[in-house]
């Protein structure tokens, strides 16, 4: 049975999708997420135990009661908790491989909270520069498995696939600056495309994104994208504020 957060998608406007698609793209129910996890990877076992379910079930009752989450957002947060999944297996999979990885000392970690846009980067960027401290990369975060090969790790071919995903953000005006937080080198390609492509996202932005972002706030499709009308293309809006459930 579809879960209820996939009825009130559907009951508020997200009707014309086939029934038929709901398991695939929207519901968020546990055993669903760990039977794709398992269909990506070829893999089974999870390493469960009761804190990883507990924790595993607030996130999903936070999805379907806090999040106020509209089609594309269900959507969004299936794909990224899947993938997060797919890592958990991959891991349990290279400790299994490799039972030296548990032997390996780490002394006195890091680690960094915070809530958004407080400055959690920017520390762990500067904490990054001591050659002391060893920072994971952007990419060994986003695909940690296997475990990066010391000799082959400046060609890892994780590098590229993380970049293609990130490609997107350097067009975007703040956004090109925001990236250079995960580079480790002044003269990385896709910094030096940011600042290439900086003037095209400017223009892209102005041009059709914020036409664009009109278009999808109109009150019949915010059950479906999750904005409301604005005003102006160009600034002086409201922000966004979601009806209560």
């Amino acid at each position: 049975m579809p879960s209820a957060g996939v009825n009130r998608c559907f009951q508020s406007g997200a009707g014309g999708i086939a029934s038929e698609l709901w398991p695939r793209v929207l519901d968020l129910d546990e055993r669903a997420l760990f039977a794709e996890a398992r269909r990506r990877t070829r893999l089974e076992d999870f390493a469960d135990d009761e804190t990883f379910h507990q924790a595993l079930g607030r996130l999903i009752s936070s999805y379907e009661t806090e999040a106020h989450l509209k089609l594309i957002g269900r959507v969004t947060a299936r794909q990224r908790t899947i993938r997060l999944l797919m890592n958990r297996l991959s891991l349990v999979e290279d400790r299994a491989r490799r039972p030296e990885i548990a032997g390996q000392e780490i002394r006195s970690p890091l680690f960094l909270t915070g809530l958004p846009r407080s400055g959690t980067t920017l520390l762990h960027a500067l904490l990054a520069q001591d050659p002391e401290n060893r920072a994971p990369l952007h990419w060994e975060a986003v695909l940690p498995s296997p475990p990066p090969d010391r000799d082959s790790h400046a060609a890892d071919p994780r590098i590229a696939a993380v970049e293609r995903q990130l490609l997107w953000l350097v067009s975007m005006p703040v956004r090109a600056s925001a990236h250079d937080a995960y580079d480790d080198s002044e003269s990385n390609p896709l910094r030096l495309a940011a600042y290439a492509l900086y003037p095209v996202g400017f223009a892209l932005e102005w041009l059709m994104t914020r036409p664009i972002h009109v278009v999808v706030s109109q009150p019949k499709l915010e059950p479906v994208f999750g904005h409301v009308p604005h005003e102006s293309p160009f600034g002086d809006y409201e922000p966004y504020q979601p009806e209560p459930p």
